[in-house]
């Protein structure tokens, strides 16, 4: 087992990635004392056969400290191999991954291509940035038939106008929230695009879209997982492909966590499962009670996304985040964050006209200016939990 630097610049048939059965795989652009932590972490409960890297999760409780994930090559190829047969592949695919290594979505497009016996290209590489019309003429140079993105980069794509190559016949979405009118505008452009979802904890994907259906029917639970949910209507899994547990730096010293409980892994998303279909519903951190009734802020992102689309400002919701903070009478109250890019006084003439067509409890009260958003290496926002984002962004603002 090898502790390495994923700085691996791709390839055509796998790239490299130390021995390939397991080490720390250590962002490179993260600050020294991070790295030495997660490298002290490694050490202290190394694990024959298991990957360490951090979780690619958007959102953290208020007070966690750095942890990392511990997951075993044998999970690994399980999720490969059951994410290989939902897309159907075979030796003549051609994978082409934009993600960074560090994160599973990236690591794991590479085990399926090992799993799979099928040329894998990395689009990403360490010292470049995401440029969607490099990756598009990658794509046909290399005739790529599969891909992963995050909805970060498809927005990119779609604001772009690129349309998909005649040659791809799956691009996965994965890794946060696909909005429904984001998918339907890169539909149009020919994307054939499948939503998924997963985490960290999972090796990646454990539910995805399944193939020719027009109108979304829901999440097809893929064959290597077992999916339920609590009595609280959080998302439970049971699978070969579950973390091993996770290896935390917290005050008190370093500690090593199991939290895959009798076979089943309780996440902290809201979902329904219907005729074996998943409907993943958001964290349950966006789900907060204004006068006692439940509002969901994903929902209410969707619903202004859908309006400002229909205005022609569509693209601001790639710089402004709904957010809900403790309010003394209500409970809660709602505002958008935005980065300074987007003017204010003309999104506070578009909010009001917005909120002219809400009912009187999804009714957004405030707008709050700031430099920027906190965002992941995959470009999403990370939204701690939402009221305690707002007041961490207050001594930014404008």
């Amino acid at each position: 087992m090898s502790i390495f630097s994923n700085s691996s610049s791709g390839g055509s048939s796998g790239g490299s990635s130390g021995d390939f059965s397991g080490g720390l795989i250590l962002n490179p652009q993260l600050p020294d004392a991070e790295k030495k932590i997660q490298v002290q972490l490694f050490k202290k409960f190394l694990i024959p056969d298991h990957f360490f890297m951090t979780s690619s999760g958007s959102s953290k409780k208020k007070d966690e400290s750095l942890k990392l994930v511990a997951l075993s090559k044998e999970a690994f190829l399980t999720s490969a191999h059951a994410v290989n047969k939902h897309l159907e592949t075979d030796r003549k695919d051609v994978w082409m991954n934009p993600l960074p290594l560090f994160h599973v979505g990236g690591l794991a497009t590479l085990f399926r291509a090992r799993s799979g016996g099928y040329q894998w290209h990395s689009f990403w590489k360490p010292d470049r940035k995401w440029q969607a019309n490099e990756f598009v003429q990658q794509l046909k140079i290399h005739k790529v038939t599969l891909t992963s993105l995050v909805p970060t980069q498809l927005f990119d794509l779609v604001q772009m106008k690129f349309k998909s190559p005649s040659s791809l016949r799956a691009a996965i979405i994965g890794g946060d929230r696909l909005s429904p009118l984001l998918a339907a505008q890169a539909k149009k452009l020919g994307w054939p695009i499948l939503a998924s979802y997963g985490m960290t904890e999972t090796c990646s994907q454990i539910a995805t879209e399944k193939f020719a259906e027009e109108k979304p029917l829901g999440l097809m639970i893929l064959q290597h997982a077992k999916v339920t949910l609590s009595t609280q209507g959080l998302i439970q899994i049971q699978s070969p492909s579950l973390l091993t547990g996770y290896a935390q730096q917290k005050k008190s010293g370093k500690v090593w966590i199991e939290p895959v409980k009798r076979g089943i892994f309780v996440t902290q998303d809201l979902g329904e499962i219907k005729k074996s279909r998943l409907f993943p519903m958001g964290r349950k951190s966006r789900f907060v009670k204004i006068l006692g009734e439940g509002v969901s802020l994903d929902h209410l992102e969707n619903t202004f996304e859908i309006f400002l689309a229909a205005e022609g400002f569509g693209n601001w919701m790639a710089s402004l985040k709904i957010s809900a903070r403790g309010h003394s009478r209500n409970g809660h109250e709602l505002e958008i964050l935005h980065e300074k890019k987007i003017p204010k006084l003309k999104l506070q003439s578009l909010l009001d006209r917005f909120n002219q067509q809400q009912p009187a409890l999804q009714k957004i009260q405030k707008i709050k200016t700031i430099d920027s958003l906190p965002r992941s290496a995959l470009g999403k926002i990370l939204a701690v939990i939402d009221s305690e984002l707002s007041k961490k962004m207050d001594r930014k603002t404008i």
